[in-house]
């Protein structure tokens, strides 16, 4: 017979064909694999040896343990292993969960939400806007899963909206960093309103009526000729500004 059956770490079992029977933390069909660590302390005591004939002698580690010999301990420590957010590799490293019931992390520990993803269980996106982009690009989204618009003229613009794809009030331009006349916390100086918004020119459409006063372009700061008065209201005699050759009529908004 052979000399050195199973490599004389099993038994060779006749009514199977001679198949090796491995002795306990040995594998492969000939018995030639041992678990690590084995037999003094198979697989670090902390998992399962899965020896025999149809098994290859590595180890099953039990939860938060890892590596060939289970001597790792997953990144997040044993009783939170990858946070529970995700699975730990056998090499210590997790892979974190990115599902909608699980929500989707990141991180060597899986404690961060995955990029733009938000919220405590990272399962909350912002709107995105017509270009695609979370906040059209134009803001940030916050962990409730809602826009932050920017508002900064050096960066991407004044904006805001749901999804921070309008600009905000008194500004114009495809990039929103362009003021109406009179500056956007009194656009046209409050005497008339701002072609504003992102297909807007800045132009001011002034008042004139009996109203609001009659006004001029281009800001609506100045009385409309033979105007005068702060409230541009009155009107020079005769509706002209020569007093019929024999002077001038004070337009504008001082008093006269």
């Amino acid at each position: 017979g052979i000399a050195n059956p199973c490599n004389g770490h099993g038994q060779c079992d006749a009514t199977t064909n001679g198949k090796c029977v491995c002795d306990a933390f040995y594998g492969n069909s000939d018995c030639s694999a041992r678990c690590p660590l084995a037999p003094g302390l198979p697989c670090n005591n902390k998992g399962t040896c899965l020896d025999g004939s149809s098994n290859s002698a590595t180890c099953q580690c039990d939860p938060g343990y890892t590596g060939a010999d289970c001597t790792g301990i997953c990144p997040g420590g044993l009783t939170t292993p990858c946070n529970n957010k995700g699975v730990c590799n056998a090499n210590s490293t997790c892979t974190c969960f990115a599902r909608n019931d699980t929500g989707y992390w990141a991180g060597a520990t899986c404690t961060a939400c995955a990029p733009e993803w938000y919220g405590p269980l990272c399962n909350v996106q912002c709107g995105r806007g017509p270009n695609g982009e979370q906040c059209s690009g134009n803001g940030v989204c916050e962990g409730v899963g809602v826009c932050k618009c920017s508002r900064n003229d050096t960066h991407v613009g004044f904006w805001t909206g749901e999804v921070c794809d309008v600009c905000a009030d008194g500004y114009f331009g495809s990039d929103c960093n362009s003021e109406c006349p009179g500056g956007a916390c009194a656009m046209c100086n409050d005497r008339g309103t701002c072609d504003a918004g992102t297909n807007g020119t800045g132009a001011c459409s002034c008042f004139y009526n009996s109203t609001h006063g009659y006004w001029a372009l281009p800001a609506c700061a100045d009385c409309e000729p033979t105007y005068w008065g702060y409230d541009c209201l009155s009107r020079c005699p005769n509706n002209v500004s020569t007093c019929g050759g024999h002077g001038a009529c004070a337009e504008g908004t001082e008093d006269n």
